[in-house]
């Protein structure tokens, strides 16, 4: 399990680590760091309930923003439980992917794992840096009012804002750097259990895609005699039909078991994908409702603005490994044929029939088998929010 220490996945297992969601980490400290974000989570959702109970039917303005906070504490729970609940799934997966950087000893396919691998990385990064800077930016903001009261007062204070705006039975402005304190430390820890979790999905399936260009790079070549240790393989009378038969034959078993591979994936996130869709079209919904509300709010407005913005860029982040699972996967059928078959004796000839038959329906992720985690459904949730927000409007 070296891997998991090189650049590749170091900061998904740092993360992991410290959300308690490595599963080769003591279960006992698991489940104390889980335990501890559980209450974090059930203190955030109590504010919520008393606030949204206080205003619901009176004002629609407060109350959305209370059912905006529901869907995004559940939506971070998600990830959580989901996290945990298929802890012996994932341990599979994780040990199958460190297995295939010892399997593949082939220069060129080596570079070719390694290679997606850099890019699995590289995702990593880039949305632990969004996620961080979108953090940052959604605490800061209602320090604003703060500062300008400092640099231009006004007779009266000017009106706080809140991060989650929750009712904690208290006076909220004499207890507001307390409550600011508490909730910006929340918003963090669901963050990063963000960062723990998403990237890196993104990373096994770029992984996963590594599988199947190493897959096609072996379609395309098996005619080839090239890999030292098949041709020792071969039998010395008919060196070449026998390399170019047990290197398909080596296709196809790595085929099959890059779709015992993509199914693993599939189980262990299909539960998260269908609840995690279904609490983003919620955050989406309140979303464009608080934004319409806010226009008279341009700081309120903005921020929630960003939120709806962060919202899309985490369903395109899930969308996109699922389209480029199905592009990858796909592409392998046109590989069966777009190479020397003609050249090949008859039975590899039978042989890339046979594999063309298993690789006619591209691979795809689902959330329950219900969506789709591809382009086609992200563009339709991007319509969806449009319209929300064009709705709203209206009235």
């Amino acid at each position: 399990m070296e891997i998991y220490d090189s650049r590749y996945f170091v900061y998904n297992k740092r993360f992991q680590t410290a959300l308690g969601v490595w599963p080769y980490q003591s279960r006992v400290k698991n489940a104390i760091i889980c335990g501890f974000l559980l209450l974090v989570m059930i203190a955030l959702v109590v504010p919520q309930i008393i606030r949204l109970k206080m205003y619901i039917g009176k004002d629609k303005d407060k109350s959305m923003e209370n059912v905006f906070g529901l869907f995004y504490i559940f939506a971070i729970y998600v990830k959580l439980f989901t996290a945990v609940y298929a802890e012996d799934r994932l341990k599979i997966l994780y040990e199958s992917t460190a297995r295939n950087f010892q399997i593949y000893t082939d220069k060129m396919e080596k570079k070719i794992l390694h290679e997606n691998s850099e890019r699995g990385r590289l995702i990593t990064l880039v949305f632990i840096m969004y996620m961080m800077t979108a953090l940052i930016v959604f605490i800061l903001l209602p320090m604003y009012p703060i500062m300008t009261d400092v640099i231009v007062p006004l007779d009266h204070p000017r009106a706080r804002m809140f991060i989650l705006n929750g009712d904690y039975l208290v006076d909220r402005d004499e207890y507001y750097f307390q409550i600011y304190v508490f909730e910006s430390t929340s918003a963090a820890l669901t963050v990063f259990i963000l960062c723990s979790t998403d990237p890196m999905y993104a990373a096994i399936v770029e992984h996963c895609l590594g599988l199947f260009c190493i897959c096609k790079y072996r379609l395309n070549n098996f005619n080839k005699p090239r890999r030292t240790e098949i041709i020792e393989k071969a039998n010395a009378e008919s060196q070449v039909d026998e390399y170019a038969y047990t290197a398909l034959v080596e296709a196809i078993q790595l085929h099959k078991n890059i779709l015992k591979y993509t199914k693993i994936i599939q189980t262990s996130y299909s539960l998260y994908f269908l609840l995690e869709m279904g609490a983003t079209m919620g955050l989406l919904t309140s979303t464009s409702i608080i934004i319409v509300m806010k226009l008279y709010r341009p700081l309120d407005c903005i921020r929630y603005f960003l939120v709806l913005i962060g919202l899309l860029l985490h369903i395109f982040f899930l969308s996109w490994p699922g389209q480029k699972l199905i592009n990858v996967s796909g592409d392998i059928f046109q590989d069966t044929y777009h190479n020397d078959w003609y050249e090949s004796s008859l039975r590899c000839q039978r042989l890339l029939r046979f594999m063309s038959l298993n690789c006619s329906k591209p691979c795809q992720l689902s959330g329950g088998g219900l969506y789709v985690m591809n382009f086609v459904n992200f563009a339709r949730i991007l319509k969806t929010s449009a319209s929300y927000i064009t709705v709203f409007s209206s009235f």
